[in-house]
C-alpha cells in the first residue's frame, strides 16, 4: 500500500489516494516517519531487529542446524529470557529453519496403473459398472465368510 501510495502521490495526493484504498492517511504517514525515523517505531519492531540479530548469531554459531526450540533454549543458557513463541515467529520471518532427523519418505506410484485408471474411468457406463462390482465382491465376500463358519 505504502509503495503505491508513493508511486501516485505526486499525481493525486495522499488523502484522495486514502480515500479509495482501505488506509487511513495517518496510517500512511506514521510508516514513512517510522522509515524515516528508527526511533519512531514501536517497541515491538526495535525489540524484534534486537532479537533477529541475537537469533541469526546463535543460529549461525551452532552450525545452521538449531530450530526454535534449540535457539530458544541457548538464549535461555546466555541469560536472554524471551518467550518461545516470538522466537519461532522471528526464525521464520527469517527463513531460517533447523535440521530435522531423519531421512526423507518418498513414495512412488506406477504411471501405467494411473493412466489405466484414467482410460477405464472415462468409459461410458463405467460407473454403474464399478458399483455392480462393488455390490458383487461384498456378497462374495460375505458368501465366503458364510460358508467357512458352517458346520
Amino acid at each position: 500500500m505504502v509503495t503505491f501510495i508513493d508511486q501516485h502521490r505526486g499525481t493525486y495526493g495522499v488523502e484522495p489516494i486514502c480515500r479509495v484504498v482501505p488506509i487511513a492517511p495517518s496510517t500512511y504517514f506514521r510508516w514513512k516517519a517510522a522509515q524515516t525515523d528508527p526511533t519512531k517505531r514501536s517497541a515491538r519492531a526495535i525489540r524484534d531487529e534486537v532479537l533477529k540479530a541475537i537469533i541469526q548469531r546463535i543460529w549461525r554459531e551452532n552450525d545452521q542446524a538449531y530450530g526454535s526450540r534449540e535457539v530458544w533454549k541457548q538464549m535461555g543458557r546466555e541469560g536472554l529470557r524471551e518467550a518461545r513463541c516470538p522466537v519461532r515467529r522471528l526464525m521464520r520471518d527469517l527463513g531460517l529453519v533447523g535440521v530435522v532427523r531423519g531421512r526423507a519418505w518418498t513414495t512412488t506410484t506406477q504411471a501405467d496403473a494411473t493412466a489405466a485408471y484414467e482410460g477405464w474411468r472415462n468409459e461410458p457406463g463405467a460407473d454403474a459398472y464399478a458399483v455392480y462390482r462393488a455390490a458383487q465382491d461384498r456378497a462374495d465376500a460375505a458368501q465366503d465368510t458364510l460358508s467357512r463358519h458352517t458346520i
